[in-house]
């Protein structure tokens, strides 16, 4: 049984962003991505370091845009990506307090198509010092660098590195992964049944699972089939900010593209030469339906309310896979929810990876774990979410 947590807004919230919903958020995410750019100096949107949105204000449709201020760009940045070494990034979830306890749990994410450990930032700083976040990136972000060639890429290419990282973790592991890093998370899950502590995953673009689908997610899977070939074939044309454009229209709504500026739309049509290999990995991805039986850890997968009919109909069959899943619906959120509602998305996270590691704790007969902030899974119940009905996912064959 799967059940359904849903963000709540007071009535009068919802009737102002219905009304300006498309525009906003059109407009908030180009402003976010062409800040990225621009002073992150990170061509393929890799990490944002400690630095904070400036000039934007919070993503007009999120919860905390009344609750939240941010503060300016401090300093220069240049140079930032070359002092980066290593296959991985850990971020500094740590900084926001002096303690650092010696035993700490291990969080590893996994970001999406086009992005970077930065847009972990939020979850790192909402678990706090008892939590290690690790985000590793993908092929093609500069840290990384391009994929190597040597044969057709898959998403074991890219779980590989993961996986070295779990393998050498003293213990068991959260995996997080958004959109296609929730697809690399998923293969990663099952290579390591036995490390997974907990999953957490935000319209992962397991596409594989809608060609398996057959006739019912046969219309979504028209859809991610024609991003893939136009998109393919603006790269095999060489007209890559052509590919980049169909990429980010599709996935951040139309006209995000052309709401870009120039800085930012020659960075990512410097990384669209990626996007091919990635769709191709998640649909050619070998894994059947009834593997996903097997993963035993406690899972959450969530959706944005307005998520494209392929991952929305991804996140509402999953559940059904999984023996102990949850399903979470984020309410004025969309693909990108980890970034346009990063507080609303890390919060759910961080709730779901405490709620597991309690009841581990518990079984094991060890004390549980000391928090140094406020419990965010008490905190979401009493001021953000409420529980529907439970429903029961169709399991599918």
């Amino acid at each position: 049984m799967s059940v359904t947590l849903t963000a709540r807004v007071a009535p009068e919230a919802r009737a102002a962003r219905s009304r300006t919903c498309g525009l906003a958020v059109s407009r908030w995410w180009a402003a976010y991505i062409n800040w990225r750019i621009e002073h992150a100096a990170i061509p393929q949107l890799c990490a944002m370091g400690d630095r904070k949105l400036k000039d934007i204000g919070p993503h007009p449709l999120s919860h905390s845009a009344k609750g939240e201020s941010r503060s300016g760009v401090r300093g220069k940045i240049a140079g930032a990506a070359a002092k980066r070494a290593g296959k991985h990034t850990v971020m500094k979830s740590n900084m926001m307090s002096p303690v650092h306890p010696a035993n700490r749990g291990r969080v590893i994410a996994l970001h999406c198509s086009g992005g970077g450990a930065g847009q972990w930032k939020k979850l790192g700083e909402v678990l706090g010092p008892t939590y290690q976040v690790t985000a590793p990136e993908h092929y093609g972000c500069e840290q990384t660098g391009a994929w190597i060639g040597t044969h057709a890429f898959t998403l074991a290419d890219e779980a590989a590195r993961t996986i070295d990282i779990i393998d050498q973790s003293d213990g068991k592991v959260h995996l997080v992964g958004h959109s296609y890093g929730g697809g690399v998370a998923l293969h990663v899950a099952l290579a390591r049944l036995d490390c997974i502590a907990s999953l957490s995953l935000y319209e992962p673009s397991a596409f594989h699972l809608l060609k398996a689908m057959g006739d019912q997610a046969a219309a979504a899977f028209a859809e991610i089939v024609d991003i893939t070939r136009r998109t393919g074939h603006g790269v095999i044309s060489g007209d890559y900010a052509g590919a980049a454009a169909g990429f980010v229209d599709y996935w951040s709504g139309r006209g995000a593209w052309a709401s870009l500026k120039p800085s930012v739309q020659a960075a990512l049509a410097r990384w669209v030469v990626k996007a091919p290999l990635d769709f191709r990995a998640l649909i050619e991805e070998p894994t059947p339906l009834t593997a996903y039986a097997g993963l035993r850890m406690p899972v959450l997968v969530m959706r944005g309310e307005h998520a494209p009919r392929p991952t929305r109909k991804i996140a509402e069959a999953l559940p059904g896979m999984f023996p102990r899943a949850d399903l979470a619906v984020v309410d004025g959120a969309g693909h990108m929810g980890p970034l346009t509602h990063g507080t609303v998305v890390s919060e759910l996270i961080a709730a779901h990876i405490r709620t597991a590691d309690t009841a581990t704790r518990r079984a094991s007969g060890c004390p549980t774990r000391v928090a140094t902030k406020p419990d965010v899974s008490q905190a979401l119940s009493e001021a953000v979410f409420v529980i529907d009905p439970p429903i029961v996912s169709p399991r599918l064959r």
